[in-house]
């Protein structure tokens, strides 16, 4: 690979073979965002690691490139601050989502009661 920095694969465990050339089970994210290793344009350049010549610093779900799955969903993935190409390089990782994306947080409520049955006169009963 011509160039020096990060290099990040994206891995899809749910696909059972590799023949299908959109949705590989391994794919390097190109930090140029060009995805000319996929489309065969290249064998790669000083654009695909991270920050490269594309000085791309940050990886996001709304980031070129992006961390959502082949899905499109948001797979809560963040890479920031990386560092120039050295012999030790530093990025900031995180696996959390957003309020109001990814996958749904836990709720902390009880379980709603069975609605109360109605004594006579369509009251409900009191406790």
């Amino acid at each position: 690979m011509p160039g020096d920095g990060l290099l990040v694969y994206h891995v899809d465990e749910t696909i059972d073979s590799n023949d299908d050339e959109r949705h590989p089970f391994i794919k390097l994210l190109e930090a140029d965002g060009r995805n000319q290793l996929r489309d065969g344009a290249n064998r790669g350049d000083a654009g695909d690691p991270f920050p490269g010549s594309a000085k791309n610093v940050t990886l996001t779900a709304t980031s070129t490139p992006d961390t959502k799955s082949y899905g499109k969903l948001d797979t809560c993935v963040t890479i920031r601050n990386i560092s120039a190409s050295a012999a030790t390089m530093t990025a900031s990782f995180a696996v959390k989502c957003a309020a109001g994306s990814g996958a749904p947080k836990p709720s902390r409520r009880r379980p709603s009661r069975p609605a109360r049955k109605k004594a006579r006169g369509g009251k409900p009963k009191k406790r």
